[in-house]
């Protein structure tokens, strides 16, 4: 038998409920006929969860950063407490209209591992954004266990949206890619009625949980790995395709519209002038919207060194094995810790460089400030983020030490034929300096430092 769960996040309180916390009869039912409240429910009825969404930012549906920290940080919370939704299928309910158009391939395969139990498999997800829906969920109703019945042929098609995600009829590499919307009354095609059981309500937190608290125990790394493994099954086509063809692997992920590696070329050349060719494979993964998430977990699944420029993107560590390098490069006069702190608690090494400038006008007006100064001021933040990146000599340098420091000292690394492999010497470390920036001479000697990781 299949079990349905519904996930629901929601933000809006309305009236509803007596003094008492007690439903009144106005809230026992939908005037559009969407929900009512009093359906039979049998012991493996549907599942109901309530999660509130807003509550001191707005997060984009669209977002791998946001919808990370809004969704999956509830995996941990939720396996302690034991209330990971153990179904085969997963509604999800969103409290802004629209909301579920701007949902893409990633951010779905985040709900799945926020919510979903580690030791179930996930037939179906289906997401939704009705208003009539959104109403029916107050604070008060969900401190206990309702049963509600839901009619999906009242809603209009921009309101659902569903995913198959059944082995036998979707292939691995095509799982949260590709939406279905409601075609008819059927309960298989998106329409029809369901019972669910409405059980409990959780809710973002704010102020929002850090980077370095999503896994505080081992065994939600483990559960979460697990979870992973079942939303992406191994395909052997895939494994195939992507396997590693050299003892090491190396993947530069490019971002496609801003923050770019500028001298992806230049870079390029530097690592294999620094990395043995034997024993290196260097290839370049463009970012795009549209591949599964589960093809790039099949992509990241043996890399040894992800470097990214520093952005959304990163959350890709999550694909990655342990141990893994993370290297990230950073803007001019733009670094924080960022995925440092998740990185080490799921197992992932993390570091990174910062790049020069790459633009005439933040090389002049960011040289007056310190990356301290600039870190604290949000129009700062924001004018340094809009840069391209640069991955130089130095931060080239700086990935070779972290590998030799921290990836190959890795007690999982010692029982490798290549633990210690020859690494060239490395260029004695220089400041970037543009053929045309007239303006390198003016700067101090800390200015002249501006791929340093920390400096500053």
């Amino acid at each position: 038998m299949v079990i349905i769960a519904l996930v629901y996040f929601n933000t809006t309180y309305s009236s509803g409920t007596t003094a008492d916390g007690v439903l009144s009869a106005s809230a026992m039912s939908d005037p559009h006929g969407v929900w009512k409240y009093g359906c039979d429910a049998s012991p493996n009825a549907p599942v109901l969860v309530n999660v509130e969404t807003k509550l001191g930012v707005n997060y984009n549906a669209g977002h791998w950063f946001h919808m990370s920290e809004l969704i999956m940080t509830q995996h941990a919370t939720l396996r302690k407490q034991g209330k990971l939704v153990n179904s085969s299928a997963i509604y999800v309910n969103f409290d802004k209209e629209d909301f579920i158009a701007d949902l893409n391939a990633i951010t779905r395969l985040i709900v799945y591992l926020g919510t979903a139990a580690p030791d179930i498999n996930v037939k179906e997800m289906r997401f939704l954004s009705s208003k009539s829906l959104t109403q029916a969920f107050l604070h008060d109703h969900l401190q206990r266990s309702h049963n509600m019945l839901l009619d999906f042929s009242k809603m209009k098609t921009t309101e659902v949206e569903w995913i198959d995600m059944k082995e036998s009829s979707v292939p691995t590499s095509a799982r949260f890619t590709k939406p279905m919307i409601k075609r008819s009354d059927s309960p298989s095609a998106g329409g029809g009625k369901e019972c669910v059981h409405a059980t409990h309500n959780f809710k973002a937190r704010w102020p929002t949980p850090q980077r370095g608290s999503w896994f505080p125990e081992d065994a939600d790394v483990t559960t979460f790995r697990q979870k992973l493994r079942n939303a992406c099954p191994r395909d052997k086509d895939m494994q195939k395709k992507h396997e590693k063809r050299t003892p090491y692997k190396l993947v530069i992920y490019q971002r496609d519209l801003s923050r770019k590696i500028m001298n992806e070329a230049e870079a390029i050349q530097l690592l294999r002038a620094a990395l043995p060719a034997d024993l290196w494979e260097i290839s370049v993964l463009m970012h795009s919207s549209k591949r599964s998430p589960c093809e790039l977990a099949h992509m990241l699944n043996d890399v040894d060194v992800l470097v990214t420029p520093h952005g959304f993107q990163s959350m890709l560590l999550l694909f990655l094995p342990r141990p893994a390098l993370l290297f990230e490069v950073f803007p001019y006069r733009y670094w924080k810790r960022g995925y440092g702190p998740l990185s080490k608690e799921y197992g992932v090494i993390h570091d990174g460089v910062m790049s020069p400038g790459t633009k005439w006008d933040t090389r002049f007006f960011l040289s007056f400030v310190k990356t301290s100064f600039c870190m604290t001021s949000k129009f700062c933040r924001g004018y340094a983020r809009e840069q391209d990146v640069l991955l130089t000599q130095q931060g080239v340098n700086r990935l070779v030490r972290s590998l030799q420091t921290d990836f190959f000292a890795h007690p999982a690394m010692q029982s490798s034929a290549h633990a210690q492999p020859v690494i060239a010497p490395l260029p004695k470390d220089r400041p970037f300096v543009h053929p045309r920036d007239f303006l390198y001479p003016l700067l101090s000697q800390e200015e002249k430092r501006p791929n340093c990781y920390d400096c500053g």
